[in-house]
């Protein structure tokens, strides 16, 4: 077992602990008068991840409704990155999928190509990313299970998805949300084992970049941790410029 991994599972108490406290605060919130409410949300929006500075987003995460949707959620994002076996620097986990253009099996590393690097994203907010370095690298983004399903954590104003019963809900999610934007991008489904989402830790959204079997960039835990600047600068130093 890695010192980093050991780490992780001494300070689970401490997150546990910090997890609750965080959720108990932001149901409080929810019981707060409309104007108190209101300052609160100007004062943390700037320090809102980018895609969650609206209004819908703010009082769908603190709505009291759904207080245990909620903390499963951030229990499981916590016990999951301890779990999990993605990791910086070692060999990327070989994880099975499904293509969403014909529904064929492949694994995450049939898409890499020797000395080029292979990323690995969630939903949106790359294609810029994949126009400028489409040369230099490969880009993929795998659909996994539905961050706010509407029989989950919900937050209205989202696209009013529920949890995926069956690999036909999941590719039929996937070709909505594509739809809806397109990722400039392969598109990967995360079979209904979620063999990658939890070899990766990929709930809510994560970006890798994988190069010759090895994981040479992991992104922090999104929304917070989804950084693309940081994948930008990779690329960029890369590439060269």
């Amino acid at each position: 077992m890695s010192a980093s991994r050991v780490v992780r599972y001494a300070l689970v108490p401490v997150q546990l602990l910090l997890l609750i406290l965080f959720n108990v605060l932001l149901t409080l919130v929810s019981f707060m008068p409309h104007w108190m409410e209101e300052d609160l949300r100007k004062a943390i929006l700037p320090f809102l991840p980018v895609g969650s500075k609206s209004d819908v987003t703010f009082y769908g995460v603190v709505d009291h409704r759904y207080f245990w949707p909620r903390m499963m959620t951030m229990f499981e994002i916590t016990l999951r990155e301890i779990m999990m076996t993605a990791e910086e620097g070692c060999k990327a986990p070989n994880t099975r999928l499904l293509r969403l253009s014909d529904g064929s099996e492949c694994r995450i590393l049939d898409l890499a190509k020797p000395a080029r690097p292979l990323f690995m994203s969630g939903l949106e907010k790359f294609r810029q990313l994949t126009e400028c370095f489409s040369e230099v690298a490969d880009f993929v983004t795998i659909y996994i299970n539905e961050a706010h399903p509407t029989d989950g954590w919900a937050i209205k104003g989202t696209v009013e998805i529920a949890k995926h019963k069956s690999l036909d809900e999941r590719v039929s999610a996937a070709k909505k949300m594509l739809e809806l934007q397109s990722v400039g991008s392969a598109v990967l489904i995360d079979p209904l084992s979620d063999e990658s989402r939890k070899a990766y830790n990929a709930t809510l959204e994560r970006l890798y970049i994988i190069m010759d079997g090895v994981i040479v960039y992991k992104g922090a835990q999104g929304p917070y941790g989804y950084k693309m600047s940081e994948v930008e600068a990779w690329l960029k130093k890369y590439k060269g410029e």
